[in-house]
């Protein structure tokens, strides 16, 4: 009978594991995003309904002079703010010594993540990713970051690492 209640408390302590599960693609296990790098690093990849656009991408950014013209050398950086605020993130274009200040928020339950960036209507022919609500399928405290959105019935797929 003790040996029975042991696997029911051993199975009952796995599934309330596996119920804590934040993300579809990974666990981060009680941890609040807003108190990790959310995100930092290069966008790797970038797909509209599974197709690869990594190139589509590249043709909206940077018209500006001095700015890249491959969205592949710029990136995304997260550093700790000594303020009041916690992290700070900033969009760095390239070697150009240009950034823009990226404004992250996470939802409620913490599932959802909105990205908004300060940048006048020069630096960017289209707004291909700030300004819109996505949905955290992976995120790591390294920087990882896997997100999904849906517009205009197409779906958004974009990593940063």
């Amino acid at each position: 009978m003790l040996r029975i209640i042991k696997y029911f408390a051993l199975s009952l302590l796995i599934l309330l594991l596996a119920a804590c599960k934040k993300y579809p693609e990974n666990t981060l296990w009680f941890k609040n995003p807003k108190n990790i790098h959310p995100i930092d690093g290069f966008i790797t990849k970038y797909e509209v309904d599974g197709v690869d656009s990594m190139d589509l991408l590249g043709t909206y950014y940077g018209t500006s002079q001095g700015l890249p013209k491959d969205i592949r050398e710029s990136f995304f950086k997260t550093r700790l703010d000594r303020g009041d605020r916690g992290y700070e993130t900033v969009f760095i274009h390239g070697n150009s010594g240009v950034s823009s200040s990226v404004d992250v928020q996470f939802s409620k339950n913490k599932k959802k993540i909105f990205l908004w960036i300060a940048a006048t209507p020069s630096d960017y022919k289209k707004n291909f990713f700030f300004g819109k609500e996505w949905d955290i399928l992976y995120l790591d405290k390294k920087g990882k970051l896997r997100i999904r959105t849906k517009e205009n019935n197409k779906t958004y797929l974009m990593e940063i690492n």
